[in-house]
């Protein structure tokens, strides 16, 4: 008989840590339990300054591979010190117990009673004893700011010492910073150019940026305060900036809010060569009007009539903001969906490798090419001529929808592992880039997303998701748009090799 494996998983939340629950004394104490009951101990998991006071795992990463190894069957047992180690959230201290179950890996206590009823307790009780804690420690907190102690981190120009706060060599850059703004001429993009031009950097080394130049024009620290759960106190510290200079400068922020900044449309709008007519299938041209943005469909915009004879367009316009968010959502649940990204895993092995499209400097090289070749008798009128128009027609499409860089099959498993992260953090234009690896065409109309046509690549995920995963796929497209979940028609035809989405 084999023996049972076991992984231990040791937390705390602070470096600073009680004794009596320090990782030293988890280990001791796990360690014991499991000789006693002649299991083997695999490799911990350890979170060292790590809450779980939340929901979002990422932030926990030996939780995380814990979670992802337990699907690999690579041990029996987790066991903890205590079950408050594992989750202090209920609803994902449940969650997690019951997936583990259903991996066939059972998670126990090292201190605590095992049966379900006491897991249960402990949960709750682990749950209602941080929600004592954030209390109490809010109770500290505000306390502190009314001693004129500065609560969270210190800004740019400030170092701690102890409760105090030193100024630091970006002092003087706040200081130049207040001086600019208050003569009304600067804003804060010629603020920062201006700190950056006279030498001043960053505590890292790096220049000042536009964002961090706005906190700090806003930021009452530099006159002398500290704040705690919106309330404003004395801080114990010397300002860096005269309050007469700063009660103008709050002036000045309060005047410009007013100002209502021009609606501009974004230099590469999502769905730009992407987003189609869903009824004649013309391509929709972005268009902002006023502080909105929307596809208008180009057969209409033009009045040429519709690719398909006959045929008068009534779709008049979507609106961008809608249909872009739409689609996001929907890629982004390919991403979330576990079953899919094993899909995603077997279509790499399967697919080979597909070559990059070549760019339009490289169809026209190879268009002087063919011209040489034709002047020197090389190549026959009838082979130039041939091979001359279709070069153009490529070089034509090329031009006129620049295509991003090739993302092979065997590179399709990354890029869905980042797909969350780039569809957040990503400027427009990347993301756009990410988005035609996955789609070729998004059919639209008012602020529904009618169908998807999927890239080859993409085909099998979206077919997979339509038919085999359509409930957790929807799930996970919910939750990340925010939506209510609820039931939507949904069904793949593998003949056109659309995905439909019917509102």
């Amino acid at each position: 008989m084999l023996p049972i494996r076991c992984a231990p998983y040791y937390r705390v939340s602070h470096k600073d840590e009680l004794r009596g629950i320090s990782i030293d004394v988890q280990r001791e104490t796990v360690e014991r339990m499991a000789a006693s009951l002649g299991w083997v101990l695999v490799e911990p998991y350890i979170d060292d300054g790590k809450s779980a006071f939340t929901e979002n795992v990422a932030k926990r990463p030996a939780f995380q591979r814990l979670l992802a190894d337990a699907k690999q069957r690579r041990f029996e047992i987790v066991l903890v010190y205590k079950y408050d180690r594992f989750a202090r959230k209920m609803r994902l201290y449940l969650q997690c117990i019951h997936d583990l179950e259903q991996c066939g890996v059972e998670v126990r206590s090292a201190t605590e009673s095992n049966d379900w009823l006491s897991v249960a307790v402990n949960g709750v009780i682990a749950e209602q004893y941080s929600r004592m804690l954030s209390a109490r420690m809010k109770d500290v907190r505000l306390w502190e700011a009314k001693q004129g102690w500065l609560v969270g981190p210190a800004p740019v120009g400030y170092e701690r010492r102890g409760r105090d706060l030193v100024e630091t060599r970006q002092a003087d850059a706040l200081r130049l910073a207040f001086e600019l703004f208050c003569t009304g001429d600067y804003g804060a993009g010629r603020i920062t150019r201006a700190m950056n031009e006279a030498g001043y950097r960053m505590p890292d080394g790096s220049l000042f940026k536009v964002t961090a130049v706005q906190e700090m024009l806003i930021n009452p620290v530099y006159a002398g305060f500290v704040t705690c759960a919106g309330q404003v106190f004395p801080g114990s510290h010397e300002p860096i900036i005269d309050l007469a200079i700063w009660e103008r400068a709050q002036e000045m922020v309060k005047a410009r809010s007013f100002r209502r900044p021009q609606p501009h449309a974004p230099k590469e709008p999502l769905l730009s060569g992407l987003a189609m007519c869903p009824y004649c299938g013309a391509p929709m041209w972005h268009n902002a009007s006023g502080s909105r943005r929307y596809y208008r469909c180009s057969a209409c915009l033009t009045q040429r009539g519709s690719p398909i004879p006959d045929l008068v367009c009534l779709n008049i316009h979507a609106q961008a903001e809608p249909v872009e968010q739409i689609t996001v959502a929907l890629l982004a649940g390919l991403a979330l969906t576990p079953a899919l990204l094993e899909q995603a895993e077997q279509l790499a092995q399967e697919t080979p490798t597909r070559p990059a499209e070549p760019n339009a400097k490289e169809v026209q090289a190879r268009l002087d090419r063919l011209g040489e070749a034709y002047a020197d008798g090389v190549v026959s009128k009838a082979a130039y001529e041939r091979k001359r128009d279709e070069l153009r027609t490529l070089l034509a499409r090329s031009a006129a929808t620049p295509a991003p860089k090739a993302v092979g099959v065997e590179t399709l498993v990354p890029l869905l592992k980042d797909l969350p992260t780039l569809l957040m953090q990503a400027t427009n234009a990347e993301r756009r880039a990410v988005v035609r690896e996955l789609v070729t065409h998004v059919y639209v109309q008012r602020s529904v997303v009618m169908a998807l046509r999927p890239t080859k690549i993409a085909a099998a995920l979206f077919e997979a998701a339509a038919n085999d995963h359509r409930d957790e796929w929807l799930k996970r497209v919910f939750w990340w748009a925010g939506w209510e979940l609820d039931t939507l028609p949904l069904h793949f035809n593998p003949c056109l090799d659309e995905l439909f989405l019917v509102a």
